[in-house]
């Protein structure tokens, strides 16, 4: 059974059995998709695939009810153009971990993170959170999103998509879809399928837009390449054939991620998030721990304990750093 948050009572929710409840949170941002998309893309289509993969997973698994709460316009590094709308990596991990509190606390603790938006910050964000309320909670939260993406990317989903489409694809099709960064051919597709009319027509006449090197994808790029129209990949290619192939590919996958997760109770590993993960660098809490660290360094070089006390105490002198505090003049 399929049931819209929003619209039960506490009464109604509370007697939900809670080892069967499973709740999706689609999450995305508003973005800018180029001169051809809504900004709103992301949120549509996050809140279109958590509702095609609660079908799935309910038709899997009957004994079990989904929650579906009204999507969340929320997100992190998104390209900065009128429009847009996102937060720092930092404050989209710390939301989704006191959402999921205040859920958890109350015994709903099977939570699916939902999203099509791609952004690396974004992705490891919902992965952190996902980790840190499992440990907190003894939850099983999971985030699908990162391990999908990078299937697509790796061309994995090819030989599927040769299967299901009426013409195979051509090898000149399936180089451009692994640099189908943003507003190309799957996100045109996938708008093609959800609603039609908000696609402009334009998007025939687009000229593919082509960078091999995920590693340049910036708002500098984005705004300097391709006339700066906002777009990444192929979108003239779009079909709804097509995106309702990635459609079923997708939510196929994203079933047997949350299955494993959730129903059989696997904690989240390598093959259930994305690599971005285990980059230091890309990790929300990678700058403070670096910064505390060197200073833990920086202590133990200069005298470790005894200049702890020198600077609780205020009598620390450094050439150019005054560490202890200085008498207030009357007018300060």
């Amino acid at each position: 059974m399929i049931r819209k948050m929003a619209e039960m009572t506490w009464y109604e929710l509370d007697e939900l059995a809670r080892d069967e409840t499973l709740i999706f949170l689609p999450i995305s941002p508003l973005e800018q998709h180029g001169p051809h998309l809504p900004v709103g893309l992301d949120l549509y289509g996050t809140e279109y695939l958590a509702r095609r993969t609660a079908e799935l997973f309910v038709f899997e698994n009957p004994e079990w009810t989904v929650l579906l709460p009204p999507p969340m316009p929320l997100g992190s590094n998104a390209f900065d153009f009128p429009g847009g709308m996102f937060t720092r990596q930092r404050v989209l991990r710390d939301l989704l971990v006191d959402y999921c509190g205040a859920l958890a606390r109350h015994g709903f603790k099977n939570i699916v993170f939902m999203s099509v938006h791609g952004g690396t910050g974004h992705i490891v964000a919902m992965e952190e959170a996902s980790e840190m309320i499992n440990k907190k909670y003894d939850a099983r939260t999971v985030s699908p999103t990162g391990a999908l993406a990078m299937k697509f990317f790796s061309g994995a989903y090819e030989a599927d998509l040769d299967r299901m489409l009426s013409k195979p694809l051509t090898q000149e099709e399936k180089d451009l879809l692994r640099n189908d960064w943003h507003a190309g051919r799957w996100e045109t597709s996938l708008m093609l399928v959800i609603a039609a009319d908000m696609v402009r027509s334009n998007y025939r006449e687009l000229e593919p837009v082509v960078e091999s090197d995920f590693r340049k994808v910036n708002d500098d790029l984005i705004r300097n390449i391709g006339g700066g129209a906002g777009y990444l990949g192929d979108p003239a290619r779009a079909t709804k054939e097509f995106g309702e192939a990635m459609v079923k590919l997708l939510v196929r996958d994203a079933v047997t991620i949350i299955e494993k997760i959730v129903v059989q109770g696997h904690a989240v590993g390598a093959q259930e998030r994305s690599p971005l993960y285990d980059i230091p660098f890309m990790r929300t809490d990678f700058v403070r721990n670096s910064v505390a660290v060197g200073a833990g360094v920086l202590l133990t070089l200069l005298g470790g304990i005894p200049l702890v006390d020198a600077v609780m105490k205020g009598s620390l002198q450094i050439p150019g750093l005054d560490i202890a505090e200085k008498p207030k003049k009357d007018d300060e």
